[in-house]
């Protein structure tokens, strides 16, 4: 089985960078209202950022997998909330596809055992969102698999 896992460009592990304390997240859509990128903000300005990335399984298919980058400052097209969490667990989502095995999603829980999830949408380089709060009613609930095909794993 071939293996597709998250893209994280940065030195030290990607769980620990998901831990801690978040105060607001900006979640960036285009016209289609899908959300393509969603950062998580942290106390220090500092974010984390999260989008899909599309990848070919043959001549006919492709998945999406996360792809997390460290960023600072925001973006002007973009959607700005509260999001007060202090997350202290991450578990990897997977899928199997076409003897493939992808990581399509992150599941974050946080002290209270709140669960949010970051997961590939079904279009092409969207996502899918749960448990953030969503203030310009955007599309978040378009999941490219159904929740019962998810193999969830500890990070």
């Amino acid at each position: 089985m071939k293996n597709l896992g998250y893209f994280w460009s940065e030195n030290s592990p990607l769980a620990e960078s998901l831990i801690g304390t978040f105060t607001g997240i900006t979640i960036n859509a285009l016209s289609h209202r899908r959300p393509i990128r969603i950062t998580l903000w942290r106390p220090s300005g500092d974010g984390i950022q999260v989008t899909s990335k599309m990848h070919e399984l043959n001549d006919r298919d492709e998945i999406g997998t996360l792809s997390f980058e460290l960023v600072r400052g925001e973006s002007g097209d973009s959607v700005t909330a509260e999001w007060q969490a202090e997350i202290r667990e991450i578990e990897r989502v997977s899928v199997i596809e076409h003897d493939w095995r992808a990581s399509i999603g992150v599941r974050l829980i946080g002290r209270q055992n709140d669960r949010y999830e970051i997961l590939a949408g079904v279009g092409p380089y969207t996502l899918a969102l749960v448990g953030f709060p969503n203030p310009s009613q955007l599309i978040v609930d378009d999941f490219a698999y159904d929740p019962a095909a998810y193999c969830v794993t500890s990070f």
